[in-house]
């Protein structure tokens, strides 16, 4: 992967950012350049492409050539110089919102909070070298910031800025406006060609408009730059794209420029490709307008596909799982080979519908999947889908080979030529799409806690209401089971409870004497002492209570439905095995249990009920000391009588002090 990535150096002096490179342990750093091919393709979907340090605010240009209100950026850098910078060309009323996504600030934010990837269109100016402020014309772009995960666990992304409309708006607006110079130029640059081939242009870069004389005829194109990324292949291949704006800009400095590029014959956009020497100078002193011609050249470019630089084939790697070539017209598709050697095309195609024919047959496809690919084999299909943006991507489940099971990938096709040749991209988005698919689970799982919630409140008024005990009493042992717990928590860790375990059966406390439903009013009312059938009654509301829950749906809470049946059922249950309904002793009674026990005796005896008055908190505490209200687990006696504060606390709020 690349150097940014890998390593973690903060610059040492801020002069780096004014430089094109800086040393580094005696070394220069270079861009990481793609191979022309890879150049040219990418050139098609983004402007520029960073990888960013985020903890070290360091950034490493991977692509493009930010130039920003006449500021050329170095290779490597600050972040938080470039974002700047960014915000200054950036629409006025869009600076808020991309300061809120793409900061080195949000981004970590948004990183930590599992997000994998981020995505926003905003309105630019600046770029190469065009104004900003009320004069400025804006174009959109669509930013993506991608997180790269390290064994060091600090967050790093790759940023992206991808035109989303290049054709500025100022040539709109001035494509039928009449330019400033002398037509006759073109016939003189024609002449001095000396080549009846030859096509020859002027270009004003100020206003950056282009005319063209090809074929006897001439034309005048507006927003030449702008827009010359979204012609990719209409004329120019799109390996040469950043090679003709570094001859104009390199010729209106004053320098005689020229370069071997791929040009469609005769600059028609239907016939074939072929070599072209492109020579550029300036037309005038002042390099307000730049002259030259293409002329038919024997030489070869010199581009072959395997030239590809390691950092960058590290990157790709890491980028895409696979990676093809597709040609409709003559219905093959070849794979891009990835090695130590470079990148470069299998020795052998396949046949392209075949393929996918297999893929959908064989397994490979996900069924939900098919349809899209079914249209593939189409004539022209993928022509109609890349038609306007030169690219389309979507959603696919896939079970490549080495697989088990289906993983989510995103397919992005590129065109190449404008009509049959395309670049296939194949992206593992499995971990993205679980993280998005564990939001949501999150957010479902909060929705149905809180629905359970409301349900178990429901239940319990229920109990409240047709029993004279304080209307408090649930609320009270709830607030109470969870004192204690939190207490054992910290005080017993033989117990290994975390804070999990205290909020599910502080939860299910709720529920503890939900059975009473069952039992009949003359019972639960009764203000005299029960006599030993009516206590066998009330004592059944135990096992009713386990039995309601065990009825009822607890929404993707399966683990609170077991703590409240567990809870409804043994909260009587007694450390000497002498409780009821199923006599269980010591640690076979869960602690969460135990401290429901504990929390409802000590509830009962300093509330008032209709027939007693309430304890002094100190009396209770004896009792239960004492043994006289059941038998307790040692170390649940020695967190109630640690806590008992706290306890006492919860009355205090409501009634002044209790104690």
């Amino acid at each position: 992967m690349l150097n940014i990535l890998k390593k973690k150096k903060t610059p040492e002096k801020a002069e780096t950012e004014s430089t094109a490179t800086e040393k580094t342990e005696s070394r220069k750093v270079e861009p990481a350049v793609f191979s022309a091919r890879i150049a040219g393709v990418f050139s098609i979907m983004y402007r520029m492409i960073f990888s960013v340090d985020i903890s070290n605010n360091i950034y490493q240009l991977e692509l493009g050539e930010p130039e920003m209100q006449g500021t050329k950026f170095p290779v490597r850098g600050y972040f938080d110089t470039v974002f700047s910078s960014l915000l200054e060309c950036c629409y006025p009323d869009e600076r808020e919102r991309l300061q809120n996504s793409f900061s080195r600030p949000a981004v970590s934010a948004a990183f930590n909070r599992g997000k994998t990837d981020i995505e926003g269109k905003f309105r630019f100016a600046g770029f190469d070298g065009g104004k900003t402020g009320d004069d400025a014309t804006y174009s959109i772009y669509e930013l993506r910031a991608d997180r790269i995960s390290y064994a060091d666990a600090q967050p790093r992304m790759i940023l992206y800025i991808k035109p989303s409309d290049l054709v500025a708006e100022d040539a709109a607006k001035n494509k039928n406006e009449t330019p400033d110079f002398d037509s006759g130029v073109l016939t003189k640059l024609y002449m001095a060609a000396g080549n009846k081939d030859a096509i020859v242009f002027s270009y004003l870069p100020k206003r950056d408009i282009m005319h063209v004389r090809k074929n006897g005829k001439e034309s005048v194109t507006a927003g030449y730059l702008a827009s010359l990324d979204s012609r990719s292949d209409w004329t120019i291949s799109h390996d040469d794209i950043r090679n003709v704006r570094e001859i104009l800009k390199s010729a209106q400095s004053g320098n005689r420029s020229e370069k071997v590029i791929l040009y469609r014959k005769n600059g028609l956009n239907t016939a074939d490709f072929a070599n072209y020497r492109i020579i550029a100078f300036r037309g005038d002193e002042n390099g307000s307008t730049v002259n030259g011609y293409l002329l038919p050249s024997d030489g070869d470019t010199g581009r072959f596909i395997n030239e590809f630089e390691t950092n960058s084939l590290g990157m790709m790697k890491d980028m895409f799982a696979a990676v093809y070539e597709i040609n409709t017209d003559r219905d093959t598709i070849s794979r891009i080979v990835f090695d130590e050697k470079g990148m470069r095309r299998s020795t052998s195609s396949e046949s392209f519908s075949f393929k996918i024919k297999t893929e959908l047959e064989n397994g490979t496809i996900e069924p939900g999947s098919m349809p899209e690919y079914r249209m593939w084999v189409q004539k022209d299909y993928l022509l109609r889908r890349t038609l306007g943006n030169n690219s389309y991507e979507f959603d696919t489940k896939l079970k490549l080979p080495g697989s088990s099971e289906y993983r989510n990938y995103r397919e992005t096709l590129i065109t190449v030529d404008g009509h049959h040749r395309f670049f296939r991209y194949l992206r593992d988005v499995t971990d993205s799409y679980n993280s998005r698919r564990l939001e949501y689970e999150i957010e479902q799982q909060s929705k149905n806690n809180e629905s359970n919630r409301y349900m178990l409140e429901v239940m319990a008024s229920l109990v409240e209401f047709r029993n004279v005990e304080s209307g408090a009493h649930v609320a009270h042992v709830s607030a109470l089971t969870k004192i204690l717990l939190e207490d054992i928590k910290d005080r017993s860790p033989v117990y290994n409870i975390d804070n999990a375990y205290v909020d599910l059966y502080s939860e299910a406390a709720i529920m503890h004497d939900i059975g009473k439903i069952a039992v009949g009013d003359a019972v639960l009312n009764k203000p005299g002492k029960l006599t030993e059938e009516e206590r066998e009654i009330m004592r059944s509301h135990t096992v009713k209570g386990y039995e309601i829950i065990q009825r009822l749906k607890f929404t993707g809470q399966e683990k609170l439905k077991e703590a409240c049946a567990d809870v409804a059922r043994h909260h009587h249950e007694r450390w000497d095995g002498r409780g009821y309904p199923d006599g269980l002793a010591g640690e076979a009674i869960q602690i969460g249990v135990q401290a429901v026990s504990m929390a409802d005796v000590f509830d009962a005896l300093v509330s008032e009920r209709c027939y007693k008055d309430s304890l002094d908190v100190g009396d209770a505490k004896k009792m239960i000391m004492n043994g006289e209200c059941g038998a307790f687990n040692p170390r649940v006696l020695e967190s109630m009588s640690a806590c008992l504060n706290k306890m006492v606390a919860i009355y205090s709020l409501e009634n002044g002090d209790k104690a």
